[in-house]
């Protein structure tokens, strides 16, 4: 099945009893996010008036890039509702005071699929017969199947980058559409370059769409890119069978690089910041529709909004 946001909120009702009176009401989204088949997010506030620090505006996401049985949009949406109760009854668990400001808890303090409150409360709504877990099992992925609009997006023809610097180590590859890549190349045309662009950036057309699924952000991306040595990198182009071909573009980035393929190849010129930016967004418009914020598999990813206020996300 596919969810909807009736769905969501009708079955939240009917099952927030398993979890006695600590429940808020909440909002409902449904997107289309590969990877994460469903995510909690709230904003922690500090009172004005004391050291006093309480959570609002919850959000429950569920995906749809996969249609699954009930039973495992069930399964995922409790996961959530965990997430919810924690961010409810102990805002502490993820932020506190420090000198007058809000401040998120240290990576690493408190484990949001841990032993002090999720693995608790899992086994107990597990013993109504649920099978929640830590994250969505094996057997729960290999029986749902990818929804037909993420099909249809998975399939169109997409462009694998490989970005050289003089350093090779911080050599980078991303895919990203043609029309992504042409937009941007077109945004950036008159920037300078500097001793931190890249030397050369290959393309690579391909429709491999088990690819392009497993090039999408995964739990704990915060590059949103992929460091790549060249001998990584002629490795993959060996796996797609692409070894023997020459690239289909060639953007020479660097001023001196410049007058080698004037009049055959398009040349534009980044600097690292607007390849990271570029890469970003790449991996964004495969990930997601809508785009979401990096997710950390273990602990709540916050977002500082204010001195006074941090919004969380974990999946």
């Amino acid at each position: 099945m596919l969810a909807n946001e009736e769905w969501v909120h009708r079955k939240y009702k009917e099952l927030a009893p398993l979890f006695g009176e600590g429940m808020p009401d909440i909002s409902v989204r449904i997107n289309k996010t590969l990877h994460k088949f469903g995510e909690a997010t709230c904003t922690i506030y500090a009172d004005d008036n004391d050291d006093s620090i309480h959570a609002r505006d919850f959000i429950i996401t569920i995906s749809n890039a996969y249609d699954s049985p009930e039973d495992v949009k069930v399964n995922i949406l409790l996961h959530e509702m965990i997430h919810i109760y924690d961010y409810y009854n102990f805002p502490e668990h993820f932020a506190k005071i420090a000198r007058g400001n809000l401040v998120a808890r240290r990576k690493g303090e408190y484990d949001s699929h841990g032993n002090v409150l999720f693995i608790p409360m899992m086994n107990k709504i597990n013993s109504h017969g649920f099978n929640v877990n830590t994250y969505v099992a094996d057997s729960e992925i290999e029986r749902s199947t990818m929804s037909d609009d993420v099909k249809k997006r998975m399939e169109k023809p997409f462009c694998l980058c490989y970005a050289e610097y003089t350093n090779a180590e911080n050599n980078m590859m991303f895919i990203c559409s043609e029309v992504t890549l042409d937009n941007i190349s077109k945004r950036y045309s008159t920037f300078e370059w500097n001793r931190f662009a890249p030397d050369i950036l290959s393309v690579y057309n391909t429709t491999n769409v088990s690819l392009k699924k497993s090039l999408s952000m995964t739990k704990g991306d915060s590059i949103r890119g992929y460091r790549m040595s060249y001998d990584k990198w002629y490795g993959l182009l060996n796996e797609l069978g692409i070894s023997d071909r020459k690239p289909d573009k060639i953007l020479y980035l660097k001023k001196e690089k410049m007058n080698e393929n004037k009049g055959r190849k398009k040349i534009i010129r980044l600097t690292e910041s607007e390849l990271k930016r570029m890469v970003s967004e790449a991996l964004e418009e495969i990930m997601t529709e809508e785009g979401t914020e990096p997710v950390d598999g273990g602990n709540a990813v916050p977002k500082q909004l204010s001195h006074k206020a941090i919004s969380f996300s974990v999946v």
